[in-house]
């Protein structure tokens, strides 16, 4: 500690209250008297500039390659970058570095159901050449497994499964005594689920249309209802919780990345009393 520190802090005005008290009111009394009921609507304003300036700054600066990333974060490594005000260190020591990361890592948003990745996942994303394995993936296939409170990759699940209770300590919640049972009835392989109709619905397609389906057919970490190699189709059973907004909203986003890699038809069949199929045919996107 510095010579006289003690002294400073004793005499500072956070340390008696009734100081504090008398600073807090001088300053309110300034700010009405320059200001009036406009203080607000001025700090607003301020922010705001300095938020369009901050963005003037990161679209003018320039792109570097991926390899110019990747050598830069083997220089300086990742941690410091990663964490509360991390990114903000990034953007001070290399402008065009930062905004690289985010303008590489925006195709990944995909497998975080759409929504921002935060950017220490975002360093990592790019620490790891780019690339996305498997292991990466929660088995749900539609979000990254990073956890952006603890800054790190979880072993099991994405977050969003780890709250709506895809895993074992979830059906030992829900379904307390009878846990067991209801994992075995609906546990495939250690992790997917399948629908009560799901295998009744499959065998009748597998019937009508003499073709075989195969029920563990994993990709990209998606564990899809069931795949026909022969005719490139994706089959799946939708109970009636898919009809949801926010589940077809998903559901959607699933579908789209299952045909843009394997260029295949995708097939619903919907166990929701209708007996209604519905056949996607493969259409390119840009």
């Amino acid at each position: 500690m510095l010579p006289g520190i003690n002294t400073i802090m004793k005499d500072h005005y956070s340390s008696d209250k009734e100081k504090q008290q008398h600073a807090v009111a001088k300053r309110n009394k300034t700010i009405l008297e320059n200001w009036g009921d406009g203080y607000s609507a001025m700090r607003q304003g301020v922010a705001n500039e300095f938020y369009k300036q901050e963005q003037d700054k990161i679209c003018n600066a320039e792109l570097v390659s991926k390899d110019d990333v990747a050598s830069f974060l083997e220089v300086h490594g990742i941690e410091k970058f990663k964490g509360r005000g991390g990114n903000r260190k990034l953007k001070s020591l290399n402008l065009p570095v930062y905004k690289s990361i985010l303008h590489y890592t925006d195709e990944f948003v995909k497998y975080n159901n759409n929504k921002s990745i935060a950017f220490s996942g975002r360093l990592d994303i790019a620490y790891k050449g780019f690339k996305l394995e498997d292991s990466d993936l929660c088995y749900c296939g539609s979000r990254i497994k990073f956890d952006p409170t603890t800054q790190e990759w979880t072993k099991l699940y994405c977050m969003d499964c780890r709250r709506t209770g895809t895993s074992k300590s979830h059906f030992k919640l829900k379904y307390g005594d009878e846990w067991e049972k209801m994992w075995a009835e609906r546990n495939v392989s250690g992790s997917i689920t399948r629908g009560i109709n799901e295998e009744y619905l499959l065998n009748k397609m597998e019937e009508s249309q003499s073709i075989t389906i195969n029920r563990e057919h994993r990709l990209l970490n998606f564990y899809p209802d069931g795949y026909c190699e022969e005719n490139n189709t994706i089959y799946e059973v939708y109970e009636k919780a898919h009809k949801s907004p926010k589940r077809a909203e998903k559901d959607k986003m699933r579908q789209q990345i299952l045909q843009d890699y394997l260029k295949c038809d995708f097939c619903i069949i919907w166990d929701d009393g209708s007996d209604r199929i519905e056949l996607h045919k493969y259409v390119q996107t840009k």
